[in-house]
């Protein structure tokens, strides 16, 4: 019996004593916050990491270590220099809080393994470098590859990092929760960008080459959603999309839920519709010009303001790739105003954005656009023109430069249209008919007035290789130029009353040149909109008479 006393009082001793130690040993590690030779590891090793393997200075509040598995990080700050501010920098990246899960109980001289981060409001900036450059200050470089200069020489006093990110962040999970996105354009024409309300979760499983599976959705309803899958590189930054899907709901009290600045521009531009897009490819972003990458993007039930006009648009479907250096415009099918618009092209990412791009309509009901300030019944009697047009264009050369250095061809067709107001043709219309053309087409019944338009792209020009207009008054057929930097004309038409037109030739249209010829010619000069119509009256025709 005092056998089994002397065995329980030592039993329970050394208990104590190892909840002493164990207590010593708690307190020597943990502490109060940042406090201990542990914390300061933690936080060497995550400067270390920084410094290593980013083009950006990390800054935070000393880590609070709480046993066994979580480290929690306060005020991080990711900055980076401000090119257009010498000596300043950017905070790209700002976090209230980090809570860093670890795989392992953490030791002094021993890298972290890091698997599950909870990031609570972080906020994003992406600030471009000046108006003119589009780069994204701190992340257009983000990660340092062999080319790339280090943002601080190494700090001694800093244990030495790992060789790869992926041999401290070995994550499986990242939240976010309130987190916080700022765009910048710097451009005093557009409107900083702030979306907010951000919440959302990564599943990530990396590999041993260090890509992360990357899983997530984004729910915003009733404005829309993000569904994502695919994995990211963290050592190389290259992105490798399965696919991404996207849905927004666009118009009425969803446009509430959105940026404000967003909201301003829906708004001038009633742009409504129901949004879907889907993506795939890889990209690595240090050389994103050589990505492969597909879009896909669908509106239905559409409409958008422009000017003093309203689109409705049944269906807009975009097919769009970016493969060796270029984007590639596979297909874009406009279903609207009772008919289709279609374009193909390309586009080079070099430094002057050569391009290349085919567009064609057909059956394009004009009228059919409503006044911006329409009750959706058309209003179409109050528009300056209707009709049927049917077009297609051809255009090479440079985006860098379109209006001085394009070359190729365009056509125009529009049948049982109705012109009223033109600015030069109205000028012509009324000079020939001897009256406000206006009020006397507006007598007319029906819609009769036909155009054919022919045109060549050369260089800053763009070439009238043929003009046929044929109204209920007039004939006219015009040829000569536009310079398309300054869009001032220079074209030469001759016309004729539609009435001797056809007491002369009866219905063979297409001879109408024979008597517009012999008529009289108007040279129309001036800026588009604001024409300067001189009239020659029966030029060459008495030359023609007495036989000279």
């Amino acid at each position: 019996m005092k056998r089994t006393v002397r065995i329980a009082v030592a039993a329970i001793l050394v208990v104590l004593i190892a909840a002493t130690a164990a207590t010593l040993y708690f307190l020597r590690v943990v502490g109060t916050e940042g406090t201990t030779p542990l914390e300061a590891w933690i936080g060497g090793q995550l400067k270390s990491v920084a410094q290593s393997h980013l083009n950006v200075t990390i800054d935070f509040d000393k880590p609070d270590y709480q046993y066994p598995a979580t480290i929690v990080v306060e005020n991080i700050r990711l900055s980076a220099p401000d090119p257009a501010s010498p000596g300043k920098a950017i905070d790209i990246i700002r976090i209230a809080k980090a809570t860093l899960i670890v795989a392992q109980i953490p030791e002094v001289g021993q890298p972290l393994h890091v698997q599950r981060i909870i990031l609570d409001s972080p906020q994003f900036s992406f600030i471009c470098t000046s108006k003119d450059d589009a780069t994204l200050i701190g992340f257009s470089n983000l990660v340092k590859t062999d080319s790339t200069a280090p943002a601080v020489e190494p700090d001694p006093d800093l244990p030495a990092s790992p060789a790869k990110v992926t041999d401290v962040f070995r994550m499986r999970t990242l939240h976010i929760t309130g987190g916080q996105i700022f765009y910048d354009p710097r451009d005093p024409d557009e409107r900083a960008m702030t979306l907010d309300g951000i919440n959302m979760a990564l599943n990530v499983e990396p590999d041993a080459e260090g890509w992360y599976k990357l899983q997530t959705k984004i729910d915003r309803l009733p404005v829309g959603e993000i569904d994502m899958n695919g994995r990211f590189n963290l050592n190389d930054n290259e992105l490798d999309l399965t696919e991404l899907k996207m849905m927004v709901n666009l118009g009425g009290e969803n446009n509430a839920k959105l940026p404000p600045q967003m909201q301003r521009f829906l708004a001038d531009h009633d742009l409504r519709g129901r949004l879907s897009a889907t993506a795939g490819g890889r990209i690595r972003f240090a050389d994103w010009r050589s990505a492969a990458l597909n879009l896909s993007v669908n509106l239905e039930d559409g409409n958008i303001t422009f000017g003093d006009y309203q689109l409705p648009i049944a269906q807009l479907s975009i097919l769009a790739a970016m493969a060796k250096e270029q984007i590639i415009l596979r297909g874009f099918d406009l279903r609207a105003l009772g008919g289709g618009l279609r374009a193909s092209g390309h586009m080079k990412l070099n430094e002057t954005l050569d391009a290349s791009i085919t567009v064609e309509g057909e059956s394009l009901r004009i009228h059919r656009l409503l006044k911006a300030s329409a009750d959706g019944q058309g209003q179409a009697e109050g528009l300056p023109f209707r009709g049927v047009a049917t077009l297609k264009v051809n255009l090479t050369g440079p985006l860098a430069t379109p209006a001085t250095q394009m070359a190729g061809s365009g056509q125009l067709i529009l049948k049982e249209a109705r012109l009223l107001n033109i600015p030069g043709l109205s000028a012509i219309e009324d000079a020939i008919a001897g009256t406000n053309k206006a009020n006397a087409k507006r007598k007319e019944p029906g819609a009769n007035d036909y155009l054919y338009m022919l045109v060549t792209f050369r260089g800053d020009r763009m070439l009238v290789d043929r003009f046929d207009y044929r109204s209920t008054l007039v004939a006219v057929r015009a040829t000569g130029h536009l310079v398309l930097p300054t869009l001032m004309m220079d074209l030469m038409a001759n016309g004729g009353p539609i009435e001797k037109v056809q007491s002369l030739l009866g219905p063979v249209g297409d001879l109408t040149a024979l008597v517009t010829d012999r008529v009289a010619k108007y040279h129309i000069t001036g800026r588009v909109g604001e024409p300067k119509v001189k009239t020659i009256i029966a030029e060459g025709i008495f030359d023609k008479i007495f036989g000279n």
